[in-house]
């Protein structure tokens, strides 16, 4: 095994590790933090959803060639993106917000370091939307 393929694999593992981290502590809010949750109506369902589109699309992720990004990685990638910040607009956790990083370091590995950065920003606009929005504005004094 060569050191990519190595690196590639123990990448693997700690995406795993991070989705279902996300999963189990979706999972416990659901049961033990019911003001959260109370917020949107089916929020169980919803969250359920999103988990399953962000799992499978981790999961059928084409990992063959991490040279450069083939259009069925495209989709994968972009379909865990979007699944990514619906999940964290659903349940903002920091736990969940990791389910980025996931998709972050795909983007890393399958794109030269100019799309990678972009992609990131895009991520992370998105991000900053979604925790602004339903904020209430600081008083000045």
């Amino acid at each position: 095994m060569t050191r990519l393929q190595r690196r590639t694999v123990l990448l693997r593992y700690a995406g795993i590790t991070m989705v279902i981290a996300a999963g189990l502590r979706a999972g416990y809010a659901a049961f033990f933090e019911p003001l959260p949750v109370a917020v949107t109506s089916n929020w169980a369902a919803k969250f359920a959803a999103g988990y399953a589109i962000f799992v499978a699309a981790y999961v059928l992720m084409p990992t063959d060639d991490f040279a450069t990004m083939n259009k069925r990685q495209a989709g994968s990638v972009a379909a865990q993106a979007v699944a990514g910040i619906y999940l964290v607009w659903l349940y903002p956790s920091f736990v969940v917000t990791c389910l980025l990083v996931v998709v972050a370091w795909q983007f890393a590995l399958l794109l030269d370091l100019r799309r990678a950065l972009l992609a990131c920003a895009t991520q992370l606009f998105a991000l900053a939307m979604i925790k602004c929005t339903g904020q209430p504005m600081p008083r000045s004094r």
